[in-house]
């Protein structure tokens, strides 16, 4: 299997396990729809952490490909994100304290890992401003995929440590998991089966058609969606 097709069987398998047999029917339709979109970001996020924009060895594709498929599944984790602080925030005036420096500090540590995923998003949204920030592309790579490790760990606190959720020991393992794998990838990337060099001598990357990567990310969000829909099904009940 190819490195997105792989990974996406991960997170679907990641995402589906948290919602069959962990958690009970919170009760109101906006807070599942929260959680739903919560959940999808972090296991996303992970998942894009493999999913990087660095050319692969198999499939054999041109850059363009990974940079395209990238930048895409960047802006459906974003929309997540802002979808889970939405709903959340619907929810009534006192849910506004935790933007504050008086909310409880795991809350405080989610607030700091949607800062750093917009921090990240930003300071690498074109060619351009790349330039500008950064004296060159290590420089770019050491501090991008510092910001997004930064993220990863400070939303797993977020979500184990809040309380709401996630109090069993298969939901934090699988949480835990998750970011290990995230903070794993790239030293996997080393590895022959993902690293760019894994191709014959003169053999040429194959082009690709340009919608391919916009209908991975579609199957992404029909995936984040349907792991949604038996907390979301449990609720209207």
């Amino acid at each position: 299997m190819t490195l997105f097709v792989s990974y996406g069987v991960v997170l679907l398998g990641l995402v589906t396990a948290l919602w069959y047999g962990v958690y009970d029917p919170p009760g109101d339709i906006r807070l599942a729809g929260s959680f739903v979109a919560g959940y999808d970001a972090f296991f996303l996020l992970c998942a894009m952490s493999l999913l990087s924009a660095r050319p692969a060895a198999r499939p054999l594709w041109d850059g363009k490909f990974f940079l395209n498929l990238h930048r895409l599944l960047a802006i459906l984790l974003l929309g997540l994100l802002l979808l889970h602080a939405a709903l959340f925030l619907s929810l009534g005036r006192v849910t506004f304290v935790y933007l504050t420096p008086a909310a409880p500090w795991p809350m405080l540590a989610g607030l700091g890992a949607g800062l750093a995923l917009l921090l990240c998003f930003g300071t690498s949204a074109s060619l351009s401003v790349i330039k500008r920030l950064y004296a060159d592309a290590r420089h770019f790579d050491l501090l991008h995929r510092g910001i997004a490790a930064a993220a990863v760990l400070l939303a797993a606190v977020h979500i184990v440590l809040s309380r709401d959720h996630a109090t069993s020991a298969v939901a934090q393992a699988l949480i835990w998991s998750g970011a290990g794998l995230a903070l794993l990838a790239p030293s996997l990337r080393r590895m022959r089966i993902f690293a760019a060099t894994g191709r014959k001598r003169g053999q040429k990357r194959r082009r690709v058609a340009a919608a391919l990567p916009a209908r991975l990310v579609l199957g992404f969000a029909l995936l984040c969606l349907a792991a949604g829909l038996p907390l979301i099904l449990r609720t209207l009940r």
